[in-house]
């Protein structure tokens, strides 16, 4: 995976910040740092966005004190994002991962993006989290390994071959390399997760399995198993 990253004031000590933070796992060869604004066009194509696979929109910056400015950022990227030269020739946009303060807004920031996209709200998510943490006691540390990166086992959705019409409860047993906990499947313009899913679901051909694994790259199916 190549990770771009648009930056409007790219300097020594963001690329030192960014190296800090991602520590040994940083590549110069898979992370690329741009300059530019993503409001202007001509600086979107610096990042290849038609070329792009997904786009995460952070929800503005600290300096933007007042939530709503947050997301009237996130809102006026996406419009940038559709408006793009590259993406008005018919082709599919890619698609979009945007944080928002503010989960009312949800139905109008969708109208933003013609594409495949996922709001994040991330107040109402940390809400949440606490919520759970709070009931059941222990569960911080297990959502602290599944929810950071490179830190033992993490939430992947890797592409495997041959899951297709079969059921999940064989797809899970014959799964090396992880842990098959469900999936995720296109609706409309965003996706549905079915975690925990009846044994008998058949994979469809626009499904992607959820697996908790330490490297999706190991994921594989693994030989048929004999019948009980």
């Amino acid at each position: 995976i190549r990770v771009v990253i648009l930056v409007e004031q790219l300097d020594e000590h963001v690329r030192t910040d960014l190296m800090e933070r991602i520590g040994e796992h940083w590549d110069d060869g898979d992370i690329i740092l741009r300059s530019g604004s993503p409001l202007n066009g001509a600086h979107l194509q610096r990042v290849a966005l038609s070329a792009a696979a997904a786009i995460l929109i952070p929800g503005g910056t600290e300096r933007d004190k007042d939530p709503s400015l947050r997301d009237a950022a996130a809102v006026k990227t996406l419009l940038s994002v559709a408006a793009h030269p590259g993406l008005l020739d018919g082709t599919m946009p890619p698609r979009v991962v945007a944080e928002l303060h503010d989960a009312r807004l949800a139905a109008i920031v969708e109208r933003a993006h013609p594409g495949m996209m996922e709001l994040l709200p991330g107040d109402t998510m940390v809400a949440r989290l606490m919520a759970q943490n709070l009931r059941h006691h222990g569960l911080s540390w297990v959502l602290d390994e599944l929810l950071a990166f490179k830190r033992g086992n993490e939430i992947h959705y890797p592409e495997v071959p041959g899951v297709v019409g079969e059921t999940f409860a064989d797809v899970a047993r014959r799964l090396q390399g992880g842990v098959a906990i469900g999936l995720v499947r296109p609706v409309g313009r965003s996706y549905d997760p079915l975690l925990n899913p009846d044994a008998a679901e058949r994979i469809r051909a626009t499904d992607r399995l959820v697996v908790i694994t330490r490297a999706r790259q190991d994921v594989k199916l693994g030989p048929p198993l004999d019948p009980l």
